[in-house]
């Protein structure tokens, strides 16, 4: 058999053909572990980059809203950072079997995607960086600059 699929590297430690005649349960948490990765991923990446084309700017700041809720409001009594998505997506994964000891989401998709166990620290670190410079640039892009485009 060939390489396996980037997706399913991510997503199921034994994959091959027979995945598909698994029990319904199981079927389903590996679909959800799979709509997780493309859906948490894709969301991060509109975080990063939603504020750099101006049709997609105001849902930039709603999803960076909704991230900052989860982080820093329900963070407040699940430990700051908590991730609602990041939170349902292990529960899915234990129910899997697997023993991530990936402590965030981010860490778990650079260790997934490169193999890399970079360290904790390092990982939250340019987590909070990019979120930072998103927040800035969606803030100047949805306010400051269309006034200076106004004005000129």
């Amino acid at each position: 058999m060939g390489p396996r699929p980037f997706f399913c590297r991510l997503v199921s430690k034994n994959w091959d053909r027979r995945t598909l005649n698994l029990p319904d349960n199981e079927r389903v948490l590996r679909a959800l572990d799979l709509a997780f990765f493309i859906f948490h991923t894709g969301l991060i990446v509109f975080n990063l980059v939603g504020w750099a084309f101006p049709r997609t700017r105001r849902w930039q700041l709603y999803t960076l809203a909704a991230t900052a809720l989860s982080w820093f409001v329900m963070g407040f009594w699940r430990g700051i950072g908590y991730c609602l998505c990041t939170d349902w997506h292990f529960q899915v994964r234990r129910q899997l079997g697997y023993t991530d000891d990936s402590p965030t989401y981010v860490h778990l998709l650079i260790k997934s995607m490169t193999g890399a166990n970079l360290d904790h620290n390092l990982v939250q670190s340019g987590t909070a960086i990019g979120f930072a410079f998103c927040l800035l640039m969606g803030i100047y892009a949805n306010f400051i600059l269309p006034r200076r485009l106004a004005g000129a």
